[in-house]
């Protein structure tokens, strides 16, 4: 869920986590009750875990170019053949 931030003026900025139909211009202030405005800060990307951000890159990346894998040229093996197949009826 996102975070944002709200001032109060007597007091000082705090945050709310919240989801995002939630969010409003105004929150309570926990210390002193009265509103406090909603601030535009920064995205706290570095709050992210590293193995998160590195994972959602990745997955990003993918979905914008996948990579296409291609054989070297091998071939496979022809399926064997069972001699008896020949004996079933047909269709």
């Amino acid at each position: 869920m996102p975070t944002y931030t709200y001032r109060c003026q007597p007091c000082q900025d705090f945050d709310v986590i919240t989801a995002m139909s939630r969010r409003t211009d105004h929150w309570e202030c926990p210390r002193c009750g009265q509103p406090a405005r909603r601030i535009i800060t920064a995205p706290r990307l570095q709050t992210t875990p590293t193995t998160a951000r590195r994972i959602a890159d990745a997955a990003a990346a993918s979905a914008e170019a996948p990579r296409v894998m291609r054989r070297d040229g091998e071939r496979h093996a022809p399926p064997l053949r069972d001699p008896r197949h020949a004996a079933l009826p047909r269709w």
